[in-house]
Order: structure tokens, then sequence, then C-alpha cells
């Protein structure tokens, strides 16, 4: 007996009331009875979109499947288990049985880890007359089931050896189908007219499904079969434009007879379920053309193929796209009275009002807004501007100098807003001035800063910082905003900037190293490495007293150095005494020599100097024959280690 579906309402986290679930993995929206298309992604999950509208805005979601399904049908949640895992590893099964709450742990130890290149080879087993036992999914597995050594049911495959445990063995290979051919794809691997690959070593390669087709890795490299396969049998593209094509639109049908190299149209044109499209004048209502799908209709018409889809399903903001009217074969239903209708409506939303920001007089009308930015001169990218402002759009006020808003959103005989008001004038922008750095006359006027940065190269950042007063000039000119500039007599109505406090650094002095003399006075160290050609890191640090000398001079600050006397301020640099090294005897415990430290020990006696180290640390009893110990800690009088207390 056939199991019941059950439905229930979607979680309320998801804030989706008019949808609900059901346990075998399906969304129904419970108004319109339509059920959501359950197709993987690209990484294997199926996700749904949900579009809510409300009078100012539409938001659009997505999540993913089995989330809802796990929240909405309450399955136990541990704590830890903070995500949803497919029992069987399909990721597009969503039944409620196949879907569980689990740790990372727990999905990671459910993990498929086989891949195909290092996937074991299966092996058969024979008694010693040859006579068939058992077929292993690999010599691992077999050894640990009959306490057999893997290594030697492999050489026994390999011809190696002729018995593993009182058996034969033998890799297993896959028997080729009938009427199957096979043709060198790349690098040894094989593929078949069947849709099958063979590695090198003569295994068949386990195919893995994503995102409907079949995918094998080779070298670490992810490919689908049908690649490997069209390229075999069918050569390379004929082009960029082409791409693999499943003729009898079977993803999962990988066979050299069902694939061929074809274009987006011609693939559009091949798949199964496409509606025709029409293409409708919008004077006329007659039906200029017809295509297969959105996607034939775009590449024959040149437009976009969603918007033309959108058009087709009269979703909102979609009422024509490129001038036409666009309606599945069975759905033009429209009378030429709601097509016409349809044109004025999209003719008085779409007609742009170029408007003086000074007197509010319309002065001229454009279709749209990329029309508008093209007759003026604008950029491009001044299209989005246009249409941010006649959206009204905070922030947005005029655009090269203009004003615009849409036909149906302006008073044109009165010169103002619907409500009386004028548009916008009071928030204009001041103009940027440029102004010579000498004379102090205006060379031009700019709308904006970013304006100014077009045409003069000059970075809006900077001439902004100088507008504000925080810089004197930028690119060899002063800016100034409109009104911050008295352009009769030529005078700046901002303060000055105050100069900046200059500290006194104190002078370098280059001394005599014999003499004590000072040679020369530097006002900086660089100025000194210039005159000299000594690196200034070694004049700072002989100033420092960190080094003695610098190239054969002795460097100090002017304070630091009594000029008349000759004599050093600074103190000299305290220098830390090393211990020296006892070299002493084995037998006798009499110390033979000293040395400075353990580099002389090293050339003298030659002896490591890591050993010297160690037997000075007593990680050693002795190195060359003969034992070492720092000058404190031995005593040489009776013959014998000094012993620390540990503190």
């Amino acid at each position: 007996m056939a199991k019941k579906i059950r439905w229930v309402p979607v979680h309320a986290k998801y804030k989706l009331p008019n949808h609900e679930l059901s346990s075998k993995g399906q969304c129904r929206n419970k108004k319109t009875g339509y059920i959501f298309k359950n197709t993987p992604g690209q990484k294997g999950y199926v996700s749904w979109g949900f579009t809510q509208r409300t009078k100012k805005i539409v938001l659009k979601r997505h999540f993913q499947a089995h989330n809802m399904l796990a929240d909405s049908f309450g399955l136990i949640k541990l704590p830890g288990q903070i995500e949803v895992d497919h029992i069987n590893r399909i990721r597009h099964d969503n039944r409620i049985e196949n879907l569980r709450w689990a740790t990372k742990a727990q999905q990671a130890a459910n993990r498929d880890t086989s891949n195909n290149n290092g996937a074991p080879k299966q092996v058969e087993q024979f008694d010693l007359k040859d006579n068939f036992i058992k077929l292993w999914p690999s010599a691992k597995e077999a050894g640990e089931m009959l306490d057999i050594s893997p290594e030697d049911i492999r050489a026994v495959c390999n011809d190696k050896k002729v018995k593993a445990g009182n058996f034969k063995w033998k890799y297993y290979f896959e028997p080729d189908l009938e009427g199957e051919v096979w043709d060198e794809y790349k690098d040894g691997y094989l593929a078949s007219s069947l849709g099958r690959v063979r590695a090198p070593d003569g295994r068949i390669m386990k195919s893995h499904l994503e995102n409907g087709y079949n995918r094998i890795g080779i070298k670490g490299r992810k490919i689908y079969v049908y690649e490997v396969v069209c390229y075999t049998f069918c050569g390379s593209a004929p082009s960029s434009k082409h791409s693999v094509d499943h003729i009898n639109n079977d993803t999962k049908n990988d066979c050299a007879i069902n694939l061929r190299w074809a274009t987006k149209k011609e693939q559009a044109e091949n798949r199964k379920n496409v509606k025709q499209i029409l293409q409708i004048s919008l004077d006329t209502g007659e039906v200029l053309s017809s295509h297969k799908g959105a996607d034939g209709t775009a590449l024959a018409l040149g437009l976009n193929a969603y918007c033309i889809l959108s058009n087709c399903k009269r979703n909102y903001g979609f009422k024509t796209h490129g001038g036409f009217l666009f309606r599945f074969e069975d759905d033009y239903t429209e009378t030429l009275e709601e097509v016409h209708k349809i044109r004025d409506n999209m003719k008085k939303i779409a007609t742009i009002l170029q408007i003086s920001a000074e007197t509010g007089k319309v002065l001229a009308k454009f279709p749209n807004a990329a029309e508008a930015a093209r007759q003026l001169g604008l950029e491009k990218s001044e299209n989005s501007k246009i249409i941010n402002l006649c959206n009204r759009k905070e922030g947005h006020y005029v655009v090269a100098g203009f004003i615009f808003r849409r036909e149906g959103d302006y008073d044109e005989e009165n010169g103002c807003e619907p409500d009386g008001t004028k548009p916008l004038s009071k928030r204009l922008k001041p103009k940027i001035l440029q102004i010579g750095l000498k004379t102090g006359v205006v060379f031009d006027k700019f709308e904006s800063p970013a304006e100014a940065e077009r045409e003069l190269d000059i970075l809006a950042s900077c001439i902004i910082r100088v507008c504000n007063n925080k810089q004197k000039s930028t690119g060899g000119f002063i800016f100034r905003r409109e009104g911050d500039y008295d352009e009769v007599n030529n005078r700046d109505l901002l303060p000055q900037i105050p100069p900046k406090p200059v500290s006194a650094k104190p002078a370098i002095l280059q001394i005599s190293i014999t003499t004590g003399e000072v040679l020369a006075r530097f006002a900086t160290p660089a100025e000194a490495q210039k005159e000299l050609d000594i690196p200034k890191g070694y004049i700072t640090s002989a100033c420092r007293n960190e080094r003695k000398t610098a190239c054969g001079f002795i460097f100090r600050k002017e304070g630091d150095y009594d000029e008349e006397n000759c004599k050093d301020l600074l103190p000299p640099k305290a220098v830390s005494a090393k211990p020296a090294i006892l070299q002493i005897c084995m037998t006798t415990k009499e110390v033979l020599a000293k040395f400075k430290d353990v580099q002389e020990a090293q050339k003298e006696l030659d002896i490591s100097s890591k050993n010297i180290n160690r037997v000075c640390a007593k990680g050693r009893n002795s190195t060359g024959g003969f034992i070492f110990r720092k000058e404190g800690d031995y005593d040489e009088e009776n013959l014998c280690d000094i012993e620390k207390d540990d503190e």
C-alpha cells in the first residue's frame, strides 16, 4: 500500500503563511495550488525562490529545501546538530525519511570519500584449481576478512607471486558491453561509445550525478562524461559558440550517438516542452514572428531572454521589451484596444522630461533615459543617474545641471512638482570653480568634483580637500565652491590655512676618527647621505651610538658632541662580558687552556663549536677528548664543577 503524502505549513521563521510542504519533499502554494520544481542547483541541492510584493518593495528570497523541510516537520535535533544531512547521500532526495539533523562529524562520516583516480581495484578469489570463489571490493578488505596480507594479494594479481593464503587472485575488469567501441581520449584514458570511461589501469571509472549530468575526476580535475565521449568520437568543438548537446534531451544518456556539437540556438530548438513565443506589434497587434523558447527568440531578435520570458509570464514590471509585446502561442488573449493601452502606458512612463534647474521649465523630451544621455552627450553610466533622478532617489538632485522627470510625474504648465513645490532647486549643489594659483582668476566652472576630475585628470578627493581648505592647491590650481570665492575681486572668502610649525632638528656632525675634529655639518641625515654617499641607516645608527663608525667616520647630533674639546657626550655603549671557555683534562681535571669564546676554541682545537657548547651546558660528557666549562662554572683550585642551587 502506497504511503500517504502528508502536508504541513511552512515553519513560522520563514514567514511564508501561504505555502506548505509535503513529506515527499515538495512545496505548494496553498492559494494557487502551484507546486514548485525540484531542480537541483550547481552543488546538487534543491532550493526554492519566493517573491513577496508590497506597495513599496518587491522582496525576493531563496531557501534550501532540506532546511525548510527539517524545520517544518520538526525533525529531532540534538545539541551540536546544526546541519541537515541526506542519509542516502543523494542531495536532491528531500523525502522526509531521508533527512536528519547531524553534527559536522556525523556528516563527514556519511560522506562518500571515494574518488575516481584512487578507487580500489576489485579482486577475484580462486582456489588452487582455478575455481572461482568470490569477488572482493578490494585487496585490503579481502586480506582483513581472510587474515592475508593485502600486499601478497596484490603481488599475485601483478604476477609477482603464485598464490597468497593458498588462493589464487586476479584483478577484476568489467567486460565490454554488447556493441561497445573504445577509443583513446587523452593520457591513456579510453572513452566508450556507450558513455563509459576507462582509466589507464583498466578500471571502469565510476561517475557521480551532478546537476543532472554524469561527472568523473581525471587527474584531480572535474569533468563531465559527455565532454569526454563527444570529444573522443565527434572531435573538438567547431567554434567557441558550440557546446555539447544531448539529442534526445536525456542528460544521463552519454552514448556517442546521442551527443553532438551545437550552438545555443540549435540547443534551444531541440529542447522538449519549449513553447512557441510570439513577437507582437504594439501598433497593430499583429504577430510579427514566432520562435521556439525565450533563448531562441532572444538569439533571433538580439534581445534579453529573461525579459522576454518575464513579459510572456506577465511579471510585474515587464509590460513590454524592446518595443514589442511577447506572449506564449496559446496565451495571446489581448484585444487590439488592450495592446494600445499597454503601448500608451509605456510611452507615458518611458518619456523623460529635461527640466531647467533654475526656472523649472521643460527644455526637451526624450523617449527613454538612454536616448536622453546620448543626445546630451553624456556617458552611458549617466543613464542610471537619470533613472534614479526620475525615481526621486535620495541623494540624486541633478545630472549635468538639469533635473529629469517622467512625463506623468511633473506639472509642465506650472513648472512644478504635482504637489506644487519647485523641483529641488534649493538642494542644488554649488558649482566647483577652477582658479589660477598665481593670478586668482576663475578659469572654469564644473557641476561637481567628479566632472572636474574627468576634465582635468585631477583626483576628485584632492579637489574636495582644497575646497574644504584642508589643502592649499592640487594640480597647479586652487578650487573653491561657488559661494566661497569672490569672482569680481578675485578674493578668497575662506580663512587662510595656518602654516605648519617647523620643528628645529639638530644638525648632523661628521667627525674624524683620528683627531676627533668636526669635518662637516649637515642639516639632516638625508643630506649627509647625498653628500657623502653613505647609507642613511648607518649615519642614524652611529648618531644613536648603536654602531661606532660609519664608513670611516663618527657621526653625532649637534647637542651630543663637544666641538671645542673634541669630546663625545654620549655614554659609552655597554658591552656584555662573555665568560671564557676552559679546556679541562679528562683524567687530571686540570685546566689546560683558556679561550676568549667558543669560536676561538673551535679555531685552535678544530672541535665543533656546537659540541663545545653542549659540553659546557652538561648536555654531553666530553668532546675531542676534553671537558669544557665556562669560567664561572668550574673551580680551578679544587678541580671540580661549581654546583648552583636551583631557585
